[in-house]
């Protein structure tokens, strides 16, 4: 069996449910999954599972001649498999229909005649001339929809859970750094902070962190955590350095992507972007409260589940997916959102969280 995937950490973790499922209806196949080599965090994330025993990678390329390249390679790299089925589980987007009927066409050339998360796709609402568009539901429950018209459904205790299925290597090496945690945090409650993004469309400003975690530092009694990449460091050191207190989560040991997701369990709430981070938080099930920048639908990269508080503006040129703001970063979209407003939102989650 063949998964065809394009994501990272959080197209990743909203698909486990499914991946788990496939597994638990085949355990004695051979299950390869295909993705883009570009999208960092899938191999990792999944490579300790179980779910997956053949890593497939591919290098998108851009022009005429790279695509007809691509093709050849991808066809001398599947066919010594002869795969017979195909699950599609290509994120939710514009064009996705187009996009169907020529990777069928592909997949069809190499002897796959089963293809399973093709039905129900659905259609992305254009943007009107005014900007307004509405709430559309999650990636997750289109994907849960698409997999369902083929009778691919989720057992009842993962509908709302992306399980990663810990080894217990992992399992204590999270255990040590939440009692690390624990010593450096004292009498405070530990956050999950999430500062960073991969976009630069989707980063609150740092002073806006700054003022909120101030807040909740000084009259809250709360310990931030900054969780994120490489790139993220040198934001995260300013940060700790200006509040005089938290800490970036390395500094109480290395951890993997996996590991991450153990060691967010030893805090309270997650704060952050809408970045990969913060679907590790809803994987270590966390409440979120996340801030959005409107280059996106509505609802589709929403934290999953309820009892999320998300912070997200409307203006006219919302949806314009876009990596860098056109007005300038942050874009007006973030700007509009003031930390009074993120604060207000933190209390009441953190009042509800005892």
């Amino acid at each position: 069996m063949l998964i065809f995937f394009s994501g990272s950490i959080g197209d990743t973790l909203i698909c486990l449910p499914f991946l788990r499922e496939l597994r638990r209806r085949n355990p004695g196949e051979t299950i390869a999954l295909l993705h883009d080599d570009a999208q960092t965090g899938c191999r990792e994330l999944l490579e300790n599972s179980g779910y997956i025993d053949v890593f497939l990678t591919y290098h998108a390329e851009s022009g005429p001649a790279g695509k007809i390249r691509l093709f050849f390679r991808l066809f001398r790299l599947l066919r010594p498999y002869r795969f017979r089925k195909l699950v599609y589980l290509l994120r939710t987007q514009r064009g996705l229909s187009f996009r169907l009927r020529r990777d069928m066409a592909f997949f069809g050339l190499l002897g796959i005649r089963e293809f399973v998360g093709i039905h129900r796709l659905f259609e992305l609402p254009e943007p009107s001339e005014n900007g307004a568009l509405p709430m559309v539901p999650h990636h997750y429950d289109l994907l849960a929809e698409r997999l369902k018209a083929d009778g691919i459904i989720p057992m009842a205790d993962s509908d709302a859970v992306f399980p990663l299925s810990f080894t217990p290597e992992e399992q204590e090496k999270a255990a040590g750094w939440s009692r690390r945690l624990r010593k450096a945090a004292g009498h405070r409650r530990p956050i999950a902070v999430g500062i960073g993004g991969n976009k630069a469309v989707c980063r609150w400003p740092l002073e806006y962190y700054a003022e909120v975690l101030r807040s909740l530092i000084a009259e809250d009694n709360i310990f931030p955590v900054f969780f994120g990449g490489k790139a993220d460091g040198e934001r995260i050191a300013s940060l700790c350095s200006e509040l005089l207190c938290g800490a970036s989560a390395s500094s109480f040991g290395s951890l993997s992507l996996r590991e991450c997701v153990g060691a967010m369990r030893s805090c309270a709430w997650y704060l952050g972007n809408d970045t990969g981070t913060l679907h590790m938080a809803v994987a270590a099930e966390l409440k979120c409260v996340a801030v959005y920048s409107a280059h996106n639908y509505r609802g589709l990269w929403y934290p999953y589940g309820d009892g999320h508080r998300v912070l997200r503006s409307s203006v006219p040129c919302e949806v314009c997916f876009r990596q860098e703001c056109g007005f300038g970063n942050p874009p007006p979209c973030l700007l509009d959102i003031k930390p009074a407003a993120v604060l207000k939102e933190c209390r009441a989650l953190n009042g509800e969280i005892r």
